[in-house]
């Protein structure tokens, strides 16, 4: 928004930015000047008074013009506009309801801006930019692009230090921050308000919110079964807390709050929960399924009605489950047994959910193995591959297979949504020379991996490189947040266990991750630091329908050495992650699914559709159309689009600004389910983030400090902050009006320095002094 232009003409030294400026000259000055005094006292004690005076006043000139030259004159025009950069924070705890007329504090923040019309009054003498930040600053944010509360933190230092540097060497006037104060991350405020403060950039920070935590009630994540049978009662728990509000709003015995549970959006089950005080409150509902199928499973707590809700969109939470009726069927695929294959091989035999088949390709005929089935050959047709929902391959040759073997596997993957494991090896995957890693007839098999190989090297190479010591793992964000890598105790909560795992000693070099696959644990190996893909441990990618996970470590059974319990709860929560494109299909013309079933508020949600025809033959249309429906209800359309790289599939990605249960739903099209056009349906949840829910009222001190270290104001509510315009002063951007003057006339300074001293030293001369 621009303001109005000035200009004026006036005159500053060069070498004084701040009032410390003058210190170290003017010490150095009276030094000097004390000193001479002194000296001339002494050397010129026998001449007469006027003498004295004249060789004095001599040295004081020159010495005040080495003060001059220094200072360095000149003349300055201020042109350019005043600007006034406005921060607002669009962070998750700006969604709080806790202002006058139920507004989050978001809002009202905006709605007051224009009622109050202060950016247009400050345009009257400022050029005025206005910014969003959470964990970022955004770019600037006109009209046309409105502020949404979806951050997951809030970095004040990260976004006044940004500011700061955007605007070095403009006429910046000032900040206004309109903020609740909820710094939780990112660089500490005193590094940004030292420099506010010496360049004279005053911050003045708005109050957003109450000052007491608001009022809040939620419901948190839905922890179910990862299996349910159908007619096979299981226990649904759910954590309801309480947090906040004002103490004299209500007594503890009006603090009870309602709980409903619904299947399907028919209530199942209400119960009052009683909050004698603030926190969580665990609760449990026993539930059985009719009938295999997908259900949605919700939980909503309702809040007493004298309570003020801040974030009512926190109150139910939704979850799909499906009711599987049937066992996973898993394939593992060997050249010979290796130690991880047995382990793998025994754990899933003696699980009850699953039924596992075996093909050693370089097995003995008649050998004894754990297992439901021993092949002697690969799958060779679809009706044999769609039998399973996982493929577990250890180190493989895949040249055994014929390439109408290896289209139908591919097949398998992309269109039927199969789930691969592939876990790498010393023997195949490391021979880099004649190995099916660098033939040419192996495309479709390299395809499927997502990693990239190094290229044909040496003989005497080897690919998977072994230490005599562990190294630990190095897990990424997306690590972090893999469900198959969270391992709860016995009472469902998330055991910190990777701390107390020594770490792999060995594993296969690749020269990256391919850029369709996501990175989600590497070696801790100090000789690939600052190069983690290259020691890639476990990456994902979605390929087609399926589901592919890469092993780059034949060290799987190394999680027993902690606890035997971890290594079978981790196998089984992995075969049934990747496998779930299998166990969720709904029908034989389309998948549709996310990159992850949970998401932090603020991230975006990848969203994969395969598509098929009545003749069940990929797609080809550019794009598609989904609904999605967030959880306030609000639907809207979303084209997906064709993947070129795999025919048949369809990509989107989702930005996710509310907390809830988001539902994505793909209409099937010239198909037809029980006389109702048919769909294919996705639920996920998003949840904010911790850091925004661990102080959400506002932090009244930290705003007060950053006005008092950046010299601004502090405004405690709307009504005071309309002064700001008479409060912020103009700065304009100064110019040396003229720099050959300037030049010039330090030149003819210096020489009159000169002179001046030449005249005192031919003084002393005639006056027989040293």
């Amino acid at each position: 928004m621009p303001g109005s232009e000035v200009s004026e003409i006036i005159f500053r030294w060069g070498r004084i930015q701040d009032n410390s400026d003058w210190l170290l000259p003017l010490i150095v000055f009276a030094l000097l000047l004390i000193y001479c005094v002194r000296r001339y006292k002494i050397d010129a004690a026998q001449l007469k008074l006027w003498q004295r005076s004249l060789l004095l006043t001599l040295r004081i000139t020159a010495l005040a013009g080495l003060l001059l030259y220094y200072l360095h004159p000149q003349w300055e025009n201020l042109i350019g506009n005043s600007r006034v950069v406005v921060l607002i924070d669009t962070s998750a705890s700006m969604a709080s309801r806790d202002v006058d007329g139920d507004q989050t504090r978001l809002d009202a923040a905006l709605e007051w801006l224009e009622h109050s019309q202060l950016l247009e009054k400050l345009a009257e003498q400022h050029d005025v930019a206005m910014f969003g930040f959470d964990e970022t600053l955004a770019g600037e944010s006109p009209g046309g692009n409105p502020l949404t509360p979806d951050g997951t933190a809030t970095a004040l230092g990260d976004a006044l230090y940004d500011t700061l540097q955007r605007e070095r060497g403009q006429p910046l006037a000032g900040i206004i921050l309109i903020s609740d104060g909820g710094h939780n991350t990112g660089r500490p405020l005193d590094s940004p308000l030292e420099t506010a403060n010496r360049l004279r950039m005053p911050i003045f920070p708005i109050g957003v919110g109450q000052t007491h935590p608001p009022l809040n009630y939620r419901v948190g994540l839905i922890d179910l079964p990862d299996r349910v049978v159908p007619n096979d009662p299981f226990i649904v728990k759910v954590p309801i807390e309480r947090v906040g509000g004002n103490p004299l709003d209500a007594p503890p015995a009006h603090r009870n709050a309602t709980l409903e549970l619904s299947l399907d959006d028919v209530l199942l089950e209400s119960r009052e929960i009683a909050f004698e005080a603030d926190g969580i409150i665990e609760t449990s509902f026993n539930v059985r399924l009719p009938e295999p199928g997908t259900y949605r499973l919700s939980v909503e707590v309702i809040p007493p009605p004298h309570a003020n809700d801040a974030i009512p969109e926190d109150n139910r939470q939704q979850i799909e489950v499906h009711a599987v009726d049937r066992k996973d069927r898993i394939l593992l695929f060997a050249s010979t047994p290796s130690r991880d294959y047995q382990f793998i091989c025994s754990q899933l035999f003696r699980d009850q959910t699953t039924e596992v088949d075996v093909y050693l390709s370089w097995a003995q005929p008649g050998i004894s193995q754990n297992a439901d089935r021993i092949l002697d050959r690969f799958p060779s047709s679809r009706s044999e591959m769609a039998e399973y929902d996982v493929i577990i391959a250890f180190d493989p040759d895949w040249r055994e297979l014929s390439p109408e073997q290896i289209d139908i596997f591919e097949f398998w993957v992309a269109r039927q949504g199969g789930g691969l494991i592939l876990v790498a090896g010393q023997i195949h995957q490391a021979d880099s020379i004649t190995g099916w890693v660098t033939d040419p007839g192996m495309d479709k098999i390299r395809a499927l991996y997502p990693v990239e190989f190094l290229a044909r090297t040496s003989a005497f190479e080897h690919r998977f490189r072994s230490s005599p010591t562990a190294h630990p793992l190095r897990f990424t964000r997306a690590g972090e947040s893999a469900e198959f890598l969270q391992i709860t105790d016995e009472q469902g909560a998330v055991m910190n266990f990777w701390s107390l795992f020594p770490g792999y000693f060995g594993y296969f070099a690749v020269r990256g991750v391919k850029p369709t696959a996501t990175l989600l644990v590497s070696s801790g190996s100090p000789e690939i630091l600052g190069r983690e893909e290259t020691g890639s441990l476990i990456v994902e990618q979605f390929y087609g329908a399926g589901r592919v996970l890469y092993f780059g470590s034949g060290e799987l059974w190394r999680l027993r050495r902690i606890d035997e319990r971890v290594f079978e709860q981790m196998i089984t929560k992995t075969v049934r992650s990747v496998g779930q494109g299998r166990l969720q299909r709904e029908s034989d013309r389309g998948t549709l699914a996310t990159d992850r079933p949970r998401y932090s508020m603020g991230s975006m949600a990848q969203i994969r559709l395969t598509a098929s025809d009545a003749q069940l033959n990929p797609l080809t249309l550019p794009a598609l159309p989904v609904e999605v429906i967030s959880p306030t209800g609000t639907l809207r359309m979303l084209d997906v689009m064709l993947d070129l790289n795999i025919p048949g599939t369809y990509l989107a990605y989702l930005p996710l600004d509310v907390e809830g249960t988001w539902t994505v739903q793909w209409t099937v099209p010239d198909a037809q389910s029980d006389g109702a056009e048919q769909q294919i349906v996705r639920t996920f949840q998003v949840q904010m983030s911790d850091l925004e829910r661990e102080h959400p009222n506002r932090n009244e001190s930290l705003l007060q400090e950053i006005a008092e270290r950046s010299g601004g104001m502090y405004f405690a509510d709307f009504g005071l902050a309309e002064s700001l315009p008479e409060r912020i002063g103009v700065r304009s951007q100064r110019a040396v009006v003229d720099g050959a003057f300037q030049e010039k006339l330090l030149y003819y300074l210096l020489l009159a320095i000169c002179c001046i001293l030449l005249a005192e030293w031919m003084f002393r001369r005639l006056m027989q002094l040293a």
